[in-house]
C-alpha cells in the first residue's frame, strides 16, 4: 500500500486535524495535489478567506480564483504604523481584487478591521488630528490620502469592497471618524444601499489622544458620516453601533451626536447600541422606527449626567424613566429588549472610581441579589476636558435606584414587549455571521487593567452600618 493511499484512507476527522496545523499557504499546496484533497480542503480553509498584508492576500487571491466559490466571508485586517513610508497604491492589488469580489460569488459578508499604530513619541498632529479641530474640506481629505500612508490604505480599502455587489452583512472594527473621497463616490452610495447587515466598532483612543471625543472637528464629522453611511441604508435589517471609547449622543452641545440623528431606516428590525447615552435624538429615532424595530439591545448605555443649559439657563437632566416612558408612549412593535444590569454586571468596573462610588454600587447589588428580577440603569458622569468616561454619578444612581421610577418604567415596557412576543408570528432573526452584542456581566480584566484600580483593602471594604441606606425594594 502507498504512502499515498495511507494517507487518503484516513478518517476524515483525523485528516482534518492534521492539516489544522498548515498554513494557508501549506493548505492551497496540498488541495492542489489531488481531487480528494481539494474536495476534503476546500469548503473549510476557504469558508472564510482572511489576510492582512501583501503576502497573505496573493495567497488568498490565488485561492479564490480556483476555489472561491467555497468563500462565504472576506476578512481583511488593514494596518500600518507611523514609520511606514508612502506607497502607490496603498492597498496591494490582490486586497483589492478580493475585497472587489471577482472570484467569490457567494461571499455575503465582509470584515474590515483597521489598525493603525503610532508611536508614542510620534507627533500625531502631524499625521492630521488638528483636523479635528474644525471641517475637512474636499481640498483637505485629498491632500491627506495623497500624503499619508493610512490615509490612502482607508479610502482605497473603501474603494475596492464598494465594487463587491454580493455582500450583504458589513462589520467595520476599528471604524475612523476622518472623511474620506471615497463615500462621495456612486459605487460607495450604491454598496451601502445592498447592505442588510451592518456593525460598526468605532476606533477607540489607543489609536489617538481621547480628546478627539470633544473636538468639534469630530464631532462635525460624525454628522457628516450619519448623513452619507446611514442616508443610503434603505435595506439594513441589523444595525449595531459600538461606540467603544468614544461616547456617542448626549444632550450636552459639546458631546458627540448619535449618527442617527434625522435618519431613516425603512426597514430596520434590529438595533444594537453600546457605549451610547439615551437621549432625545435616539428616542426620536426609535419613535420613527417603531412599526419596524423589533429588536433593541443598549449594552453598557447610561443616561446623562446633570448639565447647565445657557439656552435655557437652567439644569437639564434625562433619566432612564423619561426614555422608557417615551418609548412605551410610541406603541412600539418590539418583541425583545434588553437594557441595564443585574447583580453581576452592575456599575461597569470602569466607571466605579472613588470611594463614594463603591459604596453605592456595594449597596445597589446587594439590593440586586435579593431581588434577581431586578435591573439597574447607569448614570455616568463624563469628563468635559477630555471625552472619557469620568465616573458613575453616585448620587443619582442611589436615588434613581432608591425611588424605582426607571425600574418601573421599565417594567411597564417590558410588559407590552411580552405582549407583542406573544403575538408575534414572524419572529426576526439575523444571520448567523451577523453576532450583535449582547448585555455581560463587567469584565475583570478591564477592571484589573487600570492605572487608578484601588487598594485590595479599598475593594474589599465593606460599608459601615452607619452608611447604610434603604433602596426601594
Amino acid at each position: 500500500m502507498t504512502r499515498e493511499a495511507d494517507i487518503v484512507s484516513l478518517p476524515v476527522e483525523t485528516k482534518l486535524h492534521i492539516v489544522s496545523y498548515l498554513s494557508l499557504w501549506e493548505k492551497i499546496c496540498l488541495s492542489a495535489t489531488c481531487k480528494h484533497f481539494r474536495a476534503l480542503l476546500a469548503p473549510d480553509f476557504l469558508s472564510k478567506l482572511k489576510f492582512s498584508d501583501d503576502e497573505g492576500a496573493a495567497a488568498a487571491l490565488l485561492a479564490a480564483e480556483s476555489n472561491g466559490q467555497y468563500a462565504i466571508a472576506i476578512e481583511a485586517e488593514v494596518s500600518a504604523e507611523s514609520a511606514d513610508k508612502m506607497k502607490t497604491p496603498a492597498l496591494s492589488p490582490a486586497a483589492a481584487e478580493l475585497l472587489g469580489g471577482r472570484w467569490t460569488p457567494n461571499a455575503r459578508t465582509v470584515r474590515l478591521n483597521f489598525d493603525f499604530t503610532f508611536e508614542e513619541t510620534h507627533d500625531w498632529s502631524e499625521e492630521g488630528s488638528d483636523w479635528f479641530e474644525g471641517d475637512e474640506y474636499d481640498e483637505d481629505e485629498g491632500e491627506a490620502e495623497s500624503k499619508y500612508l493610512w490615509r490612502a490604505l482607508v479610502n482605497e480599502t473603501w474603494q475596492a469592497v464598494s465594487a463587491n455587489t454580493a455582500v450583504d452583512t458589513l462589520i467595520v472594527d476599528g471604524f475612523l471618524p476622518i472623511w474620506q473621497s471615497a463615500y462621495k463616490t456612486p459605487d460607495f452610495a450604491r454598496f451601502m444601499k445592498q447592505i442588510k447587515h451592518i456593525k460598526f466598532i468605532i476606533a477607540s483612543d489607543e489609536f489617538m489622544d481621547a480628546t478627539w471625543t470633544i473636538k468639534p472637528g469630530f464631532q462635525w464629522i460624525m454628522e457628516k458620516v450619519g448623513f452619507h453611511f446611514f442616508q443610503h441604508l434603505t435595506s439594513i435589517e441589523s444595525l449595531c453601533i459600538d461606540g467603544d471609547s468614544c461616547v456617542l449622543g448626549g444632550e450636552r452641545p459639546d458631546f458627540t451626536p448619535l449618527p442617527l440623528r434625522d435618519i431613516s431606516l425603512p426597514a430596520l428590525r434590529s438595533l444594537t447600541l453600546r457605549s451610547c447615552y439615551v437621549d432625545s435624538a435616539l428616542t426620536a429615532f426609535l419613535s420613527r422606527h417603531g412599526r419596524t424595530l423589533t429588536h433593541l439591545v443598549l449594552d453598557e448605555c447610561f443616561a446623562a449626567d446633570m448639565w447647565w443649559s445657557e439656552e435655557d439657563d437652567s439644569w437639564v437632566e434625562s433619566s432612564w424613566a423619561d426614555f422608557f416612558d417615551a418609548i412605551h408612549q410610541t406603541a412600539p412593535a418590539l418583541v425583545h429588549l434588553a437594557a441595564g444590569h443585574d447583580a453581576d454586571g452592575v456599575l461597569i468596573q470602569k466607571w466605579v472610581r472613588r470611594r463614594d462610588d463603591r459604596l453605592i454600587r456595594h449597596h445597589i447589588c446587594k439590593a440586586l441579589r435579593r431581588n434577581r428580577a431586578r435591573r439597574h440603569f447607569c448614570y455616568v458622569r463624563i469628563d468635559d476636558n477630555t471625552g472619557r468616561y469620568y465616573r458613575m454619578n453616585a448620587d443619582m444612581n442611589k436615588t434613581a435606584f432608591s425611588d424605582g421610577r426607571d425600574w418601573k418604567a421599565y417594567k411597564r415596557l417590558m410588559k407590552l414587549v411580552k405582549q407583542n412576543e406573544a403575538k408575534a408570528t414572524d419572529v426576526y432573526a439575523a444571520p448567523a455571521e451577523y453576532v450583535p452584542l449582547e448585555l455581560k456581566p463587567a469584565c475583570e480584566e478591564d477592571w484589573e487593567s487600570q492605572s487608578n484600580r484601588p487598594s485590595d483593602d479599598e475593594e474589599n471594604e465593606t460599608p459601615d452600618e452607619d452608611e447604610e441606606f434603604e433602596f426601594w425594594e
